[in-house]
């Protein structure tokens, strides 16, 4: 129960990828039923428990709809209200099937077929889970092994995704490839204008003109804050006038796109990452700075100081996939100063959130992105 006395209902998981390394799955809407909720539960548990985060919580939601089904009285026709297990039948899962044909999505569209056939799947994974568990498998109806598919043309396969022609992914690379340039400029600029302006830091200001200039405020923000705009709520009691420049006399994303970029400005480089390297996206969002082995150069103070007619190094990046055992590995030439190149898309990266990772959790601050 929670602090009010509420009946709570949550599944946890193990998840060493997650910063407090515990995932928690939010069911406490199925204790509509509550005789059916637990069993399912732990069913969950046993399904999921080898699955990534996404998809725990994607089982968690479909299954979520039937019990919604359950909650909302559709269950007519004078079948018998679902209250325990052994009142499972077909009919009130044909009931259910007939049901998400008139449910909606959040946009009010109707649910698409693939989704509604996913929903259906995730209640069939559970019900043959609670057949192998032997305190819940005498209470089932034996029918419901035999899990029917509800809608037809189950078996064809999807129309495939057209492709992307040559063309597309060249042009797609050139402007990822226009906009880091610009995102590095930016950066670039802001440095050059704090370490022009270290000396001009009021010490005690009085007035917030003296935040005015545009390099005076960034150097404050970076000597004293770290590199990071500080909350408003917080300067209240630490800097007023420094709030008062910040709101009045200054834009915040382009203060943001000269200390270290927006989360917007991230995207060119996951496009060129995954291109590059074929990882799918789960994989390339979760990369971390340890699966890149190191090169001297990559991460030394000479980073930006290559020579193409030097000892020919290779980057290895190692990419962990949800659900391989095996490792995904790519390798690319260290010392080629193509701009689409990972090393080179890499070493930008990490200087436009450079000073993000100071302040970020430990367990984030090894992140690429």
């Amino acid at each position: 129960r929670d602090e009010d006395g509420h009946e709570v209902l949550e599944v946890l998981f193990a998840d060493p990828n997650l910063p407090h390394r515990i995932q928690v799955v939010h069911c406490s809407s199925w204790l509509c039923q509550p005789e059916i909720a637990r069993p399912f539960a732990e069913a969950l548990y046993v399904v999921a428990r080898t699955q990534r985060a996404a998809s725990r919580r994607e089982l968690g939601q479909h299954v979520g709809r039937f019990f919604k089904f359950l909650r909302s009285g559709e269950v007519r026709q004078g079948l018998q209200f679902v209250k325990h297990l052994r009142d499972l039948h077909w009919p009130i899962l044909d009931q259910y099937s007939a049901w998400l044909n008139e449910e909606r999505s959040m946009s009010g569209k109707p649910i698409s077929l693939e989704r509604k056939r996913g929903i259906w799947r995730s209640l069939g994974y559970l019900i043959r889970e609670l057949f192998r568990m032997e305190q819940f498998a005498s209470q089932l109806d034996p029918h419901l092994k035999y899990w029917k598919r509800p809608w037809p043309n189950q078996s064809q396969q999807p129309e495939p995704r057209k492709t992307l022609t040559p063309q597309q992914v060249i042009q797609i690379e050139q402007a990822c490839e226009r906009e880091i340039d610009l995102i590095v400029a930016s950066i670039e600029r802001g440095n050059r204008l704090i370490d022009a302006n270290r000396d001009q830091i009021p010490s005690d200001p009085g007035d917030p003109s003296a935040y005015e200039e545009l390099g005076v405020c960034l150097a404050a923000i970076a000597i004293q804050y770290g590199g990071v705009i500080p909350k408003y709520h917080d300067l209240r009691t630490q800097n007023r006038t420094l709030r008062y420049a910040l709101i009045h006399y200054h834009k915040h994303r382009e203060l943001e796109s000269l200390l270290c970029g927006s989360p917007r400005a991230m995207v060119p480089f996951v496009v060129l990452l995954a291109n590059r390297t074929g990882f799918n996206p789960d994989t390339v969002l979760g990369l971390s700075w340890s699966q890149v082995r190191e090169s001297n150069w990559l991460y030394g103070d000479e980073r930006w100081d290559i020579d193409p007619g030097g000892e020919e190094d290779r980057v290895t990046i190692v990419g962990k996939k949800g659900r391989s055992l095996r490792a995904q590995v790519r390798s690319f030439p260290a010392r080629v100063t193509t701009p689409t190149n990972p090393p080179v898309v890499l070493r930008k990266l990490k200087l436009v959130t450079s000073r993000l990772r100071p302040h970020a959790p430990p367990f984030f601050a090894d992140r690429v992105f």
